[in-house]
Order: C-alpha cells, then structure tokens, then sequence
C-alpha cells in the first residue's frame, strides 16, 4: 500500500518508484496499471501525464492501453490533441495538450467535464499544465523524469482520490 492516507480522511501522497530501464518496461509499468482498472473497476479517472518531452508519456499511454485490451497501433495525439479508443470496460481519452496555444483551444476540446459515454472512462491527458485550470482534475498523477542511464525513466506516482485505493495497491505492489 503505497498511497497512504485512506484510513479516515484522503490525503495526497506522492511515492517515488524504481526507475523504467527501456521502453519495454515503461509499457508494461503502464500495462500492469491498465490490468488493475479492469481488475477493479471504478466509475471513471483522470490521470496526468508529466514530463519533458521524450521522458516516456506516450510509450507509458501505448502499454496502457495494450493492458486495457486494445492490441491495434496507439497512435500519438500530438497533431490530433484527442484519439479515443473504446476497450471492453472503458473508453480511454488519450489526449496530449502539447500544441495547444490558447485557452479558449482548451475549452473547445470540453475537457472541463465528462464525456458523453454509456461507459466509465479514463483521460489520461500528457502535457495537462498547458489546460490547467480548464480542465478535469486528476485522480492520479505521474510525472516522469529522464535518469542517468541511456532509456531510464524514473515515474513519480501522485495519487489525489481515495477511489483508486484498490487499483494503486493492485498496480504499486
């Protein structure tokens, strides 16, 4: 159990993790994540993608959703800003704010609320300062910073909401 605090009240915890040595195992860090969603579904969650560029945000998005069943090519939301895939239990937002200029670009793409969707869903939104305060907060953080090693990635996991208490300690044992 690593995102402490749930006992009577929530509060936020940030829990540094063993450093991503490859692409592979930044995939799979994702991947298992994706598992525990499906293990242990909750209504729906944002999730912020952090990082310089290159630090693993969309290689960690690709092994999330290969974990969430969706086995076809993930492609990148840099010039799209959105690229929605609908799994067997959710429908997942990848979004990437990277290019967005403005504020009114970001109340345009409407993430301020929930989608209209007869499924729970999951954004998980790269670049999410460039849309604060315009869009949802985030259930779960991760912010990933380049190590000393060519590939290593070392992920800092922030968890905000107490509903994803089984899905956290499913995914950070």
């Amino acid at each position: 159990a690593y995102c402490y605090g749930f006992v009577q009240t929530f509060k936020t915890t940030t829990k540094s993790m063993k450093p991503l040595l490859s692409e592979s195992e930044t995939k799979k860090f994702g991947s298992k994540l994706a598992g525990c969603f499906c293990n242990s579904p909750v209504e729906s969650s944002v999730i912020y993608l952090k990082g310089d560029l290159g630090s693993g945000k969309t290689t960690f998005a690709k092994g999330f959703l290969n974990g969430m069943g969706f086995l076809e090519n993930v492609r990148s939301p840099t010039y799209t800003l959105i690229e929605i895939y609908n799994t067997k239990i959710y429908d997942v937002y990848h979004i990437d704010l990277y290019r967005i200029d403005t504020r009114k670009e970001i109340i345009e793409l409407e993430l301020h609320e929930q989608p209209a969707s007869s499924n729970p869903f999951i954004f998980l939104i790269e670049w999410p300062e460039r849309g604060i305060p315009d869009i949802l907060p985030p259930d779960l953080e991760i912010l990933f910073s380049l190590g000393d090693l060519t590939n290593q990635r070392i992920p800092d996991v922030i968890c905000n909401s107490k509903k994803l208490r089984n899905i956290l300690n499913c995914w950070l044992k």
